[in-house]
């Protein structure tokens, strides 16, 4: 089989999969060529696409035209011996751009000569374009770079590693913040833990004394808005840890709605986190519309307005993603003061 018609299968098993969840993986023989004869990114959206090789490996070329995937709206794609060759055109992302909760994981694999075109006197990510998205492992790009052509001459110059613009530090919360959790919201308060313990990282790397009290508490909501018509009992900053999954707001009781809306009735900020992990219940987003109650998602509420962050099982996403959860909520009390 030719080289472009390749691409045409490869394309056809990649568009039947995306916008759908589940997993597709493509088994490619070592040695192949894909070649692109229509200026079209592939999309991996939702979905989780693997695409697989040995040895040498598999390349594909997108013949300078297009850059090769465009992976978001929640969708992983993994690439083992798989090398992207000549992407292009593009003013961000010559080979992949990551957005949205989307995920890249790289095993063995190569961006060769792949470059971005400026449409508006800026261009940006000539290889990989991820800068909206929260979490990048530098592990990852450092063995992506060792084996582009320049690099692997001039190894030398990622001996001290690599660091990524605008990465998200250790952050620290200056004054208390109160986490509100509802008990049935499963799993809300474990991830209300790793935010606070990430937080007191950031706190601990600041010029705060080491002996200086907590600046994230937990409590439990139905017991800070059990009075209807009282002002929330808070000290400092509050917000409602959501955790959507495939078990929020299926609750008999309603409890969980009602926690919400109690919350967003006394203005306390909403803090929506979404699982990806389908092990712990994660589900495609659009679920969340069919299990929430729609007076959540109507004016005023509008619930989802709100950009929920996703929560990916590696130990390194959730290390950058509860550093988000943080940070996202500093910048919504800058905002709303």
């Amino acid at each position: 089989m030719c080289p472009t018609e390749q691409w045409r299968l490869l394309r056809n098993l990649i568009n039947s999969q995306s916008g759908k969840p589940g997993a597709l993986v493509v088994e490619l023989p070592e040695g192949s060529l894909f070649t692109w004869t229509a200026c079209s990114q592939l999309r991996v959206h939702l979905a989780h696409v693997t695409l697989r090789s040995t040895g040498v490996g598999a390349s594909l070329n997108a013949s300078g035209c297009s850059r090769h995937f465009d992976v978001a709206f929640g969708g992983t794609l993994e690439l083992d011996h798989v090398h992207l060759v000549d992407g292009g055109k593009q003013a961000s992302g010559g080979a992949v751009k990551v957005r949205h909760g989307g995920s890249l994981l790289v095993t063995e694999s190569s961006i060769e000569d792949s470059s971005v075109v400026s449409l508006d006197g800026t261009a940006y990510g000539g290889a990989i374009d991820a800068s909206n998205e929260i979490a990048i492992d530098l592990e990852v790009a450092l063995r992506m770079l060792r084996q582009s052509p320049y690099y692997s001459l001039h190894l030398n110059e990622l001996a001290s590693g690599v660091t990524v613009p605008g990465e998200i530090g250790s952050h620290g919360f200056t004054g208390l913040v109160t986490i509100l959790v509802c008990r049935e919201n499963e799993g809300a308060h474990d991830v209300a833990t790793e935010v606070k313990a990430a937080a007191a990282e950031g706190h601990s790397s600041t010029t705060a004394a080491p002996d200086s009290p907590d600046v994230v508490v937990i409590r439990e909501a139905s017991e800070v808005l059990k009075e209807a018509n009282a002002p929330a009992p808070l000290q400092g900053r509050a917000v409602l840890l959501l955790y959507l999954n495939e078990k929020t707001f299926l609750d008999p009781s309603g409890t969980v709605a009602r926690i919400v809306q109690t919350a967003m009735d006394r203005r306390i900020a909403i803090a929506p986190v979404a699982e990806q992990d389908p092990a712990s219940g994660g589900v495609a987003f659009r679920q969340f519309f069919q299990q929430t109650p729609q007076v959540l998602q109507q004016p005023p509420y509008k619930l989802f307005d709100t950009l929920a962050v996703p929560l990916y099982p590696s130990q390194q996403h959730r290390k950058m993603i509860n550093r988000s959860v943080g940070v996202g909520y500093l910048s919504f009390n800058l905002l709303s003061t």
